[in-house]
């Protein structure tokens, strides 16, 4: 396996290193120029509002919820399913747990060009558990990106406004009304819960940002500029936690992964070797990461221990099954990953992946989506897994399915 953390990889041509940073940022010829900002102290060029005046994002020594380890062959029942409206249809999808309920985060058409994001909080078995509650107002096409994370008492969704390239976040305590949290100029939202609390990943242009939320979604201390890159395009970043801290990947600036610690304070990014640009997904285990991809001729996955040493990559999904498009997803379980993935035969197909990175059993139908590319998440609950999808051809039905593992 090679080294993703312990040595040194070649810097690009321009890289500048600033101190507090060790200086191993590197990428791919196609990403241009790239260089690292300085630490989290450092001061800010962003122009976002929704600032708390508060320390710290409120993460309170936060632990990740206990999650079952994921099992071979699962127990599959179906539970939750709404519709969009008469003449209109869903978009992204995020799905979160917080040790007590679920949410789903979903972006709903309300005409061609604007849409509603939505919450629906959930039941540990994938039922429905109240009515959904409209956050926040997104415009434009392509659809726009949702993201979401949560802890107990507290959900934080942010949505890109696109063509405007502009975030708005918001937050909800799983009753009463929704707040408004954070904007700000960016595209590409990626929300993830650690220690510190809700960490906010996003692009700007040609910068990669990192802003730490509190529980009402609201910016936490100042916008930090990661990296900045020159003809490289939008950032896309996604992002996990883990015990050492956060970790973000960046795909399309060259299969970057940086690594921030518990305090959510920038530490380093290095370029992942033979990375492909494909659209990948990330979670954190122990101090570990495991990714799952959607490559030319499979789904793949690959997995960096606490050592940093990057796995081949292996393929999990069935032998001869045509390629996947572009969706899929990965969370962790106990001592093990869950990954899901939106199949060209018309169903989401799983697989469950030990600690090291072994795939365990074969590939299983978990939910059936009349569709050949349809937005999936997956997450953690106290009995198994939940599986989200935005189901048919025009993306009108979202399914929940809970995966049972013992």
């Amino acid at each position: 396996m090679k080294s993703l953390w312990p040595v040194p990889v070649l810097l690009l041509q321009g890289l500048s290193a600033c101190s507090g940073n060790d200086g191993n940022v590197g990428g791919s010829a196609s990403t241009g120029s790239l260089s690292t900002s300085s630490t989290m102290s450092t001061s800010s060029t962003s122009t976002a509002t929704g600032t708390s005046t508060g320390t710290g994002g409120n993460g309170n020594g936060y632990v990740p919820p206990v999650v079952p380890a994921a099992c071979a062959a699962p127990v599959v029942t179906p539970a939750a399913t709404w519709d969009a409206p008469a003449n209109q249809h869903f978009g992204a999808i995020e799905i979160g747990w917080d040790g007590t309920r679920g949410a789903v985060a979903y972006a709903e058409s309300t005409t061609p060009s604007s849409w509603d994001v939505k919450v629906q909080m959930l039941k540990a078995d994938g039922s429905i558990d109240g009515q959904p509650v409209k956050l926040l107002l997104a415009g434009g096409s392509p659809l726009p990106v949702v993201a979401l994370a949560m802890r107990p008492s507290a959900v934080v969704v942010c949505v890109e406004h696109s063509p405007a390239n502009q975030l708005a976040c918001a937050a909800y305590g799983g009753s009463g009304a929704p707040t408004p949290g954070f904007t700000g100029p960016g595209t590409g939202p990626s929300l993830v819960m650690g220690a510190a609390g809700f960490g906010l990943l996003y692009g700007a242009g040609n910068e990669f940002h990192s802003q730490l939320l509190t529980d009402a979604g609201l910016a936490s201390g100042g916008d930090h500029i990661v990296a900045t890159a020159q003809n490289a395009g939008f950032a896309g970043p996604v992002s996990t936690s883990n015990d050492d801290g956060y970790l973000a990947l960046s795909v399309p600036w060259g299969s970057i992964m940086w690594r921030f610690d518990p305090q959510f304070q920038e530490l380093e990014g290095k370029t992942i070797p033979g990375w492909l640009n494909r659209p990948t997904r990330i979670a954190g285990l122990g101090s570990s990461v495991g990714a799952v991809s959607a490559d030319a001729s499979q789904v793949s996955f690959r997995h960096a221990d606490a050592n940093g040493m990057v796995s081949p990559s292996v393929k999990i999904d069935d032998v001869g099954a045509s390629p996947v498009y572009s969706q899929v997803d990965v969370t962790r379980g106990k001592a093990s990953f869950a990954a899901v993935w939106s199949a060209f035969e018309g169903h989401v197909g799983y697989r469950a992946i030990n600690a090291s990175g072994t795939p365990l059993g074969t590939p299983q139908n978990v939910m059936d989506t009349a569709w050949d590319d349809n937005p999936v998440r997956i997450v953690g609950v106290t009995d198994g897994f939940l599986v989200a999808s935005a189901t048919g051809s025009s993306l009108t039905t979202i399914k929940i399915a809970h995966l049972g593992c013992p």
